[in-house]
């Protein structure tokens, strides 16, 4: 989602290319949450625009209030099952985060990390030895 400047109290927010069909995507592979900074006006507005039927995020929603940075100790999940996909480079040398660039569709930002998602969920499920199973080493692998 890109959001402008606020001009006479209103800021105007657009899907990136592709938002839709990476959430239905994502939605069949991973339960999601949203993690949001803004003011609850706001807030609402943005979950409505990308989920208007509360299909894929429900009441999982984390505010700054209840964070005031992203980390999964407000998910309630292992950590070894749950991944953070931000367009922020807050953690650059943990990110596959791109620069602000033109969204495309085929080639873009959400398409390239549904492809690791998939990638990621197709790993971790066919990890034989269940004590194994961490997307962290599948997204970060030791070097050897």
């Amino acid at each position: 989602m890109i959001c402008g400047d606020q001009k006479n109290g209103m800021t105007l927010c657009k899907l990136r290319p592709f938002a839709r069909e990476f959430l239905l995507e994502a939605n069949k592979l991973f339960q999601m949450h949203v993690f949001e900074h803004s003011h609850p006006e706001h807030r609402k507005e943005v979950i409505s625009l990308l989920d208007p039927q509360g299909t894929y995020f429900g009441k999982r929603i984390i505010t700054y209030r209840d964070s005031e940075m992203k980390n999964l100790d407000l998910v309630l999940a292992e950590e070894r099952g749950v991944v953070i996909l931000d367009d922020k480079l807050a953690h650059p040398e943990f990110s596959y985060a791109e620069e602000r660039i033109d969204e495309d569709a085929e080639d873009g930002g959400l398409a390239n990390a549904l492809e690791l998602l998939k990638e990621v969920h197709r790993k971790f499920f066919t990890e034989k030895d269940e004590d194994l199973r961490d997307v962290r080493a599948l997204l970060f692998p030791l070097e050897s």
